[in-house]
């Protein structure tokens, strides 16, 4: 049985609870009210079950819904807990946009009108659980988020563009896609029977309309035609034979195969052209400088063919395929040797199948923005949408401009949206806005070598959102691995010397930097924010646990904290009452060192 309890005498109820299992997590719910739940006996290993029905409105923002839950108090022990939760969502339009800005769910679409969410979590994961999601329009939508906690400083904002809901009359955008691939030797076996697999499923996601190309290459160059073939059973057929008498020997020509495969795309200039290049190795023979390949590539697509890289393995250039696909308008993946080519290929291929709108811009009018990631927008596609990071000045409305193309037609759509003057909601806007520019100077100093100033910048970013970097390393133990640890030793490309190609790289460093080119990707497209369990960040103050104890970033060492506090005294239970602030920062745990406008605070 149950009883709510007014929020005066639930506040003993918590303050003892907190005494009793020096736990402060349930300090955040001081001044609420209290559900109390007798369930007894509970047997020795035995499971009880206690289901709670609630009902509450959620009012869209902006066009976006924004569901926040909490999994368990900040600061509770509960050993190896394990939470399993599943989310069902469903409304009269279709859903758009599902996902979790705070924890990796897994979300499904039963229909266009329905989703479910299934998420699994732990201890270490965040306790407050954010599921944001949006509806299709007819045409493009937006949806928009601000957070702008001081009004002396710049806001945050989120905002995503959707192409809204594919009919059987939705216009789909005709493409071209020519698919280059390494046969090379060191392709032999099963990674050439997947790449087989892979371009056999991108085939047949091809539409009615669209045009394509096969070639494949070693130390030579083998075209499936000349020309650009439209699709059909026939051709879908006639490929799909070359596909499957495919065979891995010779050489690797990286240099010819991008020229041949960009003759292709010279002719394309009314639809836009993808190019999916998928290699395991470096260049061996032909042109091997990876600048020069970079260069032959910038001056030979003139068609603006947008070029997407796959390495498979860990003998492939990294700084090269990146490069490639950085300076092309398309993105670079990896597959490591335990990972499925055919799973990594039809996941990309499937997200890029149909074009809504081509060669995008957003234009912001109004509320001084700046500082936008990513710098360049995708493509928007059905299935999927383009989401921007960035902050702003001027709080108001401001008109977004979106412009594109769609076949030969230009196409432009405005939204009004409004900056908030304050908003203290939606803290993690700030925290993924930081990931996105954080990747995008990781990759920067991973390409063009280290710079200082830019260093500097990443630390100064990695400390105020408690982000995890190489530079940043002192906040985890030695004995935690992240994939950005090794990011020092990639930060250079490998040296080429004309007389024996590059410099030998060993097979541990090879998968080092691979490891960090996917870890600056996954970061440049983060809408998730990743949280460690030793860094916290509370309203945009960062703390680090050391010893047990909760420190905030700033605090040095050498001095002694003002006030010392013990914890569950009436001080301490007093200093908890002086704002909802204040509960978030006690209920890290029973350790707690903090500034406060009368200096340092320790609670011990």
């Amino acid at each position: 049985m149950g009883e709510v309890i007014p929020a005066d005498e639930a506040r003993s109820i918590y303050e003892n609870i907190i005494r009793k299992m020096r736990d402060p997590g349930l300090l955040e719910y001081i001044g609420q009210g209290m559900l109390r739940a007798r369930v007894f006996p509970i047997e020795p290993r035995s499971k009880k079950t206690i289901e709670l029905s609630y009902s509450l409105t959620i009012q869209p923002t902006a066009g976006t819904y924004r569901l926040a839950t909490r999994l368990r108090p900040d600061g509770i022990q509960t050993g190896d807990l394990k939470i399993t939760a599943v989310f069902h969502l469903e409304d009269k339009a279709p859903l758009a946009n599902v996902f979790s800005p705070t924890h990796s769910v897994i979300v499904s679409h039963p229909s266009p009108r329905k989703a479910t969410v299934n998420l699994t979590t732990t201890r270490d994961a965040p306790a407050d659980f954010i599921l944001s999601w949006s509806t299709k329009h007819k045409d493009v939508g937006a949806s928009f988020l601000a957070q702008r906690p001081r009004t002396d400083q710049p806001g945050y904002f989120y905002l995503s563009l959707d192409p809204g809901a594919r009919t059987t009359g939705s216009l789909t955008v005709s493409k071209d896609v020519i698919f280059v691939l390494d046969r090379s030797g060191s392709m032999a076996g099963q990674k050439i029977s997947q790449a087989k697999d892979a371009l056999t499923f991108c085939l047949n996601r091809l539409n009615k309309n669209d045009r394509f190309a096969l070639l494949w290459f070693n130390s030579s160059i083998d075209k499936f035609t000349p020309h650009l073939q439209t699709v059909s059973d026939a051709t879908r057929r006639n490929a799909q034979y070359e596909i499957n008498n495919l065979d891995a020997s010779g050489s690797t020509n990286i240099n010819e195969a991008l020229s041949v495969a960009l003759q292709y795309a010279s002719g394309s200039s009314d639809r836009p052209v993808y190019i999916v290049f998928l290699t395991d190795g470096l260049p061996t023979v032909g042109v091997q400088d990876p600048d020069a390949i970079i260069r032959n590539v910038e001056k030979n697509n003139a068609g603006k063919a947008r070029l997407f890289t796959f390495g498979v393995g860990y003998d492939v250039d990294t700084y090269l395929l990146d490069k490639l696909s950085q300076t092309n308008g398309g993105l670079s993946d990896y597959v490591s040797p335990d990972e499925s080519i055919e799973a990594v290929i039809s996941r990309f291929f499937s997200s890029i199948s149909n074009p809504m709108l081509t060669d995008i811009s957003v234009k912001f009018s109004g509320g001084g923005v700046s500082e936008i990631y990513p710098v360049n927008p995708p493509d928007l596609f059905y299935g999927s949408t383009v989401i921007l990071f960035g902050r702003y000045r001027k709080a108001g409305t401001a008109t977004v401009t979106l412009r594109g193309k769609r076949g030969q037609s230009s196409k432009k759509y405005t939204f009004s949206i409004t900056f908030p003057e304050r908003e203290e909601r939606h803290d993690e806007v700030p925290a993924l806005w930081a990931k996105r520019k954080i990747g995008y100077l990781l990759d920067d100093m991973r390409i063009n070598g280290e710079n200082e100033e830019i260093k500097n910048e990443i630390i100064n970013l990695s400390k105020k959102y408690g982000i995890v970097t190489k530079y940043t390393s002192y906040l985890v133990t030695e004995d935690e691995e992240l994939a950005d640890a090794a990011l020092h030793e990639s930060m250079a490309k490998r040296r080429y010397d004309a007389s024996y190609g590059y410099a030998p790289v060993d097979d541990a460093q090879a998968k080092r930097m691979v490891s960090a080119s996917k870890s600056m990707q996954s970061l440049k497209q983060e809408a998730r924010v990743a949280y460690h369990r030793r860094v916290r960040t509370i309203e945009g103050r960062v703390f680090v646990e050391k010893d047990s104890t909760w420190i905030e970033e700033g605090y040095d060492r050498s001095e002694e904290p003002g006030t010392v506090i013990r914890f569950g005294s009436r001080v301490y239970f007093r200093l908890a009452s002086s704002s909802s602030h204040i509960r978030r920062i006690l209920s890290l745990g029973p350790k707690v060192i903090f500034k406060t406008n009368d200096g340092w605070q320790r609670i011990q």
